[in-house]
């Protein structure tokens, strides 16, 4: 499920979301926190389309809301 919900890619969020709805429905509550934490990443990627946290070290100039949004704590 990981590799999905760290993509950047919107299809790889949906389909994370997908199997931890999955794993949620057949384990339980105790799995309610993954789900969660895979919406978190899903909002990010609708937001910036790309992980911001992950800028520096691929080379990538951030844009005045991602640094605002890192400057504010974001990340995970």
């Amino acid at each position: 499920y990981l590799p999905f919900e760290h993509g950047e890619a919107p299809a790889d969020q949906a389909r994370s979301i997908a199997c931890y709805e999955q794993l949620r429905a057949d384990g339980g509550d105790r799995f309610q926190g993954f789900l969660d934490y895979a919406y978190k990443h899903k909002a990010v990627i609708d937001e910036f389309g790309r992980y911001p946290h992950r800028n520096v070290a691929l080379g990538r100039d951030s844009t005045p809301e991602e640094q605002a949004w890192l400057d504010a704590g974001g990340g995970f």
